[in-house]
């Protein structure tokens, strides 16, 4: 018994009616106080008695998977209680005192205005604890609030991070195919984007990137069918005289400000995921002219003339039609998505009977995925013209982005 109690026990043992009176509303006094903290009083504040209290605050988490956001809700009674009087009480009491369920009203925008120019999402009013949301490649702001009758609601609160001491958006992912893509393959731009020139001193070369565009599928970025902007840099010093493979890791294809990175080691572009190689070049000797970049920039291609076994027949790679012809793929025929055509200057690798192809273009030999520079040795230093790819429906796996060559060889439409 709490020593506020205490002392009217002695009225309660003597009867006196006074005494007992003041003891009643001392115990109901506790008991309000309990409820209060357990979360679970139902009294309606003075001077209103039809409006029912809000409920405490909720506690809520969001998560961002795969292109959808899913999140959690956690009633008031479901927290660890701070004392064992609170837990008492939320026992005897249940979920509330009324036994009601409590309401919760879900939004998201992708500003914290939360209104209909930032993209609102209301998600209704319900009691359920768990909503899950499909919208892939965006970034969304949440906030909840609860209620117990669906009219008297608690104030707006936000999923928040103490790290960053208020509101956090939420990443959603890409979706599970485009993810598997990411995987499976690195993208490249439309353009060559690549010059090099030497420095001030030896081995102070500079790599500048041009300002490119990529074409990824469509799922990617549905607002632009896919096609994304980045944004110009350079990188230096570098050696002189060298072999350079470009790239950046664009996790989430947003395109904009990137980091680029030159490596003489081409194990370091396909060892890393969302990776968009811009291509190989040589920077110039100590004092020489500038030099461009060439190969992987402008993606891994076959000329015109290359033959493609397709169900309705042999045919050359550039009168293939997408949504329409079909190829044979290592799980069998696959509909090409569509015919991928890339202006392009640089060297080509000879497969016989005058049909070329980029040299970092990938085949099936050995049980792996080699380069055309190892399997055709025979080098065309340069090809200035257009240069042909397709595009494969699939999961995304290495079995089906691909496609059988008249010549025997099986050749994967991506570079890895």
């Amino acid at each position: 018994m709490s020593t506020a109690l205490a002392r009217y026990a002695g009225g309660f043992k003597s009867g006196d009616p006074q005494q007992m009176f003041q003891g009643w509303n001392a115990l109901v006094a506790e008991i309000n106080a309990l409820q209060a903290a357990a979360g679970t009083s139902d009294l309606a504040p003075a001077g209103n008695p039809s409006t029912v209290a809000p409920p405490q605050t909720a506690q809520f988490t969001v998560v961002g998977i795969d292109g959808k956001f899913v999140v959690f809700v956690t009633n008031p009674q479901s927290v660890v209680p701070v004392s064992v009087s609170i837990l008492r009480a939320r026992i005897q009491a249940g979920s509330n005192s009324t036994h009601t369920p409590i309401l919760h009203h879900l939004q998201s925008a992708t500003t914290l205005n939360f209104d209909q120019s930032s993209n609102l999402k209301d998600y209704g009013i319900s009691s359920q604890l768990v909503w899950t949301d499909q919208d892939p490649n965006i970034t969304r702001f949440f906030r909840l609030q609860s209620s117990y009758d669906g009219e008297t609601w608690n104030d707006w609160q936000f999923f928040s991070s103490p790290e960053q001491c208020g509101p956090v958006g939420v990443w959603s992912g890409l979706l599970r195919t485009a993810a598997l893509t990411q995987v499976n393959a690195a993208y490249t731009p439309t353009t060559q984007p690549l010059t090099a020139s030497t420095g001030a001193g030896v081995n102070q070369a500079t790599i500048n990137v041009a300002s490119f565009q990529v074409q990824y599928p469509s799922s990617i970025s549905p607002a632009t069918l896919g096609l994304v902007n980045y944004n110009s840099g350079a990188i230096t010093p570098l050696l002189d005289s060298t072999v350079y493979y470009v790239y950046c890791l664009d996790a989430r294809y947003a395109g904009g400000a990137q980091t680029y990175f030159a490596t003489t080691a081409n194990p370091q572009v396909t060892g890393n995921e969302a990776t968009v190689f811009l291509g190989t070049i040589t920077t110039p000797a100590y004092g020489g002219g500038g030099t461009g970049g060439g190969g992987g920039g402008n993606g891994p291609c076959f000329s015109g003339n290359t033959r493609v076994i397709t169900r309705d027949g042999i045919k050359k790679i550039s009168d293939v039609i997408g949504g329409h012809d079909e190829v044979l793929t290592q799980r069998g025929w696959r509909q090409v998505r569509r015919l991928i055509e890339h202006d392009y200057d640089g060297p080509m690798r000879d497969m016989g009977n005058e049909e070329q192809v980029t040299p970092p273009h990938r085949f099936w030999a050995q049980r792996d995925w080699v380069q055309a520079l190892h399997i055709f040795l025979t080098i065309i230093s340069r090809l200035v013209g257009s240069v042909f790819n397709l595009e494969i429906d699939g999961d995304g796996s290495d079995e089906e982005q691909c496609y059988t060559l008249a010549n025997g060889w099986i050749a994967h439409n991506l570079r890895k």
